[in-house]
């Protein structure tokens, strides 16, 4: 029976130590749910903003993938307007090229009918045949064919008019500028016109004055020439009989010389009287 306690003993003090173990364990345990709560705790507080990110990023995905969506569309709608574009610039060359081909047929029948124009010059005195050739030509250039009837544009139309009265503002402004400038120039000619008179005035009074000094001075060596023949002939006279025929000689060769520089000086002053008159007449 001893026994018996003492083995429940033995087992009840095993068990308390297990359970003191286990209280032990308890109290561990208690504390490290206690350092893992917190942990979660802190690592919570570090999730929700990089959830509210990441949604924040979802968002921006989400208008980025729209945005491209219609980037594609955008695309697709621009290849086909190039494509139509292209289309048009084909078809836009197709026209240009056969408008240079109409163009250039047309200009080498206009050469070729200028070339007939200029052959009817031989026949252009003969009516007759100037007619038979004019018809010939009809003919042969326009005969029976189909005069196409040229239609204008509503946009060249338009061009045209705007054109002609930009043109014809331009041309009333140069009309303007022209009647304007005509009136300075006709302003600036009278100014000058009028200078000019008063110029030919005082250039008609210097070349009277001139005249009238040349005239003084060449009446002043007539004089004096006059004066000095005067006196050859007074001293002649006077020694014809006493003078031997040499010094004789010798006055009438010295009296020769003096009517020839007169004769000389007359001539000078003549013509100086003609210049100064074909100078002194106003300019046509």
């Amino acid at each position: 029976m001893k026994e018996d306690i003492d083995e429940k003993d033995e087992l009840i003090g095993e068990k308390d130590q297990k359970s003191y173990e286990l209280k032990k364990k308890n109290q561990e345990l208690e504390k490290f749910k206690f350092v893992l709560d917190y942990k979660i705790k802190e690592l919570k507080k570090q999730i929700e903003p990089r959830e509210a990110e990441i949604a924040s990023m979802k968002e921006q995905i989400k208008d980025m993938d729209l945005e491209l969506e219609r980037f594609h569309k955008q695309n697709a709608m621009l290849e086909g307007t190039i494509q139509d574009m292209r289309n048009k610039v084909a078809t836009s060359q197709a026209e240009v090229l056969e408008q240079r081909t109409r163009m250039g047929s047309k200009l080498s029948t206009i050469h070729k009918i200028q070339h007939d124009l200029h052959l009817l010059a031989d026949v252009i005195q003969d009516p007759k045949r100037l007619r038979e050739c004019v018809k010939a030509l009809y003919e042969e250039h326009v005969g029976t064919a189909h005069i196409e009837e040229v239609t204008m544009d509503a946009d060249i139309h338009e061009e045209y008019r705007r054109q002609k009265e930009y043109l014809e503002v331009t041309v009333e402004e140069l009309k303007r500028k022209l009647a304007s400038h005509a009136a300075r120039a006709a302003a600036r000619n009278r100014e000058a016109m009028q200078e000019n008179v008063g110029l030919i005035k005082e250039i008609k009074e210097l070349r009277r004055q001139i005249k009238e000094q040349r005239s003084r001075q060449q009446q002043e060596k007539i004089d004096k020439a006059r004066d000095l023949d005067k006196e050859l002939r007074q001293s002649l006279s006077a020694r014809r009989s006493e003078s031997s025929p040499e010094r004789l000689r010798e006055k009438e060769e010295a009296l020769a010389g003096n009517r020839a520089y007169m004769a000389e000086l007359r001539a000078e002053l003549a013509q100086i009287d003609s210049e100064l008159n074909r100078v002194g007449s106003p300019p046509p």
